[in-house]
């Protein structure tokens, strides 16, 4: 359904709960961040020559926080890079070509992934592996992080 820019205009106001002529007006000198959910100046936005107006669509404060808000471990940075290495040079089968471990999911209406079941504290730990669908590697994080499988 192709959307005019009138209508989204309108959909825009509706949604902030101003007027079309407040919201154009507006628009003129900001921009609404989808990271931080704010108004901004538009001087406030990265270049991106993707977007319609030539801006990112999260300010630049959002965007650098995002980047530092999760810090991975090096150690489990280390662990998915011997895996795909060994999946790229052929000694692990891709996990989309493997039943799930746990539910026998086949098919492709979902991924499957590489569980790191043993964690990644150690180098043997690092390199065992359980191919799971997206929905059953879910669960298995949620149980590790919180000990229950809570929907």
């Amino acid at each position: 359904m192709a959307q005019t820019h009138t209508g989204i205009t309108k959909i825009q106001a509706r949604k902030f709960g101003i007027t079309i002529d407040d919201y154009l007006e507006r628009c003129k000198n900001e921009k609404w961040c989808t990271g931080c959910k704010e108004w901004h100046n538009k001087s406030a936005f990265g270049p991106d020559s993707t977007r319609f107006d030539g801006l990112a669509s999260y300010c630049k404060l959002s965007r650098n926080h995002s980047i530092r808000k999760y810090p991975q471990d090096k150690k489990q940075i280390l662990a998915h890079r011997l895996i795909q290495m060994r999946v790229m040079r052929g000694k692990l089968d891709n996990p989309n070509s493997i039943p799930c471990m746990d539910c026998g999911h086949t098919g492709n209406d979902r991924r499957h992934e590489y569980d790191h079941y043993l964690g990644y504290d150690t180098q043997e730990a690092r390199g065992l592996v359980q191919a799971v669908c997206s929905i059953c590697h879910r669960k298995r994080e949620r149980i590790r992080r919180n000990g229950s499988d809570i929907n």
